[in-house]
């Protein structure tokens, strides 16, 4: 929700506008093809607006395969018609990476020495071990490659802009802590992101630092588009203003009264980051 509403946590409201939103009002088509549950799972489906044309996640009834498994995006995406000329907005979420996520042979590699069962419960919570986590993360880079061929094949990447990001990172026992939002150390906070827009050039470097509230300002900017005023992001092809950031870990029972705080200030060369735990 930050990486379409362009808001922080505390800001964070169904009736937000985000970034499908604004590009709807330009005469884009929207479509959600989302890989796992996205209708039971905290009500994602309510939470990303009545304003979506297609949408299809691990539940639809016509998928191939089960839930979590990726293959059923790509083969949706390879019966698409061919490109018509009407702008979309496509948003896609993969499930290899994740916990439950389904791993076919070709991502069957690198054993690790301190490999736990695939799935297993750490303080009450399901975790994958470091192995699974690479054996996903090379899954999902396969299935990027696919989904681009079955895009591109049917015309839909001819003057396209892409931004591939993740929503959180994951702890793989580093500080002695495995799985995501327990704590506000790197591996759960530094995600991926890259901008790709080969129609329009190289925009000169960017800057050091960026937050995923920033992309949808990004993506307006590139369009020609004003960056909405109640965005707390800002375009990356901006000059940098001076800013900080407030986050804090997720409250589980067994951290409920020891939760982490953290206040994240960026200057030209440095990321300088406050953690806090009462």
């Amino acid at each position: 929700m930050a990486v379409l509403a362009s808001r922080e946590l505390a800001q964070i409201h169904p009736t937000n506008l985000r970034i499908h939103d604004v590009l709807k009002k330009q005469g884009y088509r929207t479509h959600f093809w989302v890989s796992g549950d996205h209708r039971a799972y905290e009500n994602l489906r309510d939470c990303y607006g009545p304003g979506v044309d297609i949408f299809r996640d691990g539940l639809d009834p016509t998928n191939e395969y089960t839930t979590n498994d990726d293959r059923n995006m790509i083969n949706a995406v390879r019966q698409l018609p061919a490109f018509d000329g009407t702008p979309g907005f496509v948003y896609f979420h993969f499930m290899s990476a994740h916990e439950t996520g389904v791993l076919q042979p070709e991502a069957q590699q690198w054993p690790h020495p301190k490999a736990r069962p695939p799935l297993s419960l750490h303080r009450g919570m399901l975790i994958v071990p470091a192995d699974s986590h690479d054996k996903g993360t090379l899954q999902a880079d396969l299935h990027l490659r696919r989904l681009f061929a079955a895009l591109e094949s049917r015309g839909y990447l001819q003057d396209a802009i892409v931004a591939i990001t993740a929503d959180h990172g994951q702890s793989l026992e580093e500080h002695d802590i495995v799985g995501h939002r327990t704590n506000l150390h790197e591996p759960e906070l530094r995600v991926p992101l890259y901008l790709v827009d080969p129609q329009r050039g190289k925009r000169g470097p960017l800057p050091p630092f960026a937050s995923q509230i920033d992309i949808g300002p990004t993506v307006s900017d590139l369009l020609g588009l004003p960056v909405p005023v109640t965005w707390a992001g800002r375009s990356l092809l901006r000059q940098p203003r001076k800013r900080a950031f407030f986050t804090c870990s997720s409250t589980f029972p067994w951290s409920s009264t020891n939760p982490e705080s953290g206040f994240i200030e960026p200057t030209a060369t440095h990321c300088w980051k406050f953690l806090y735990r009462p």
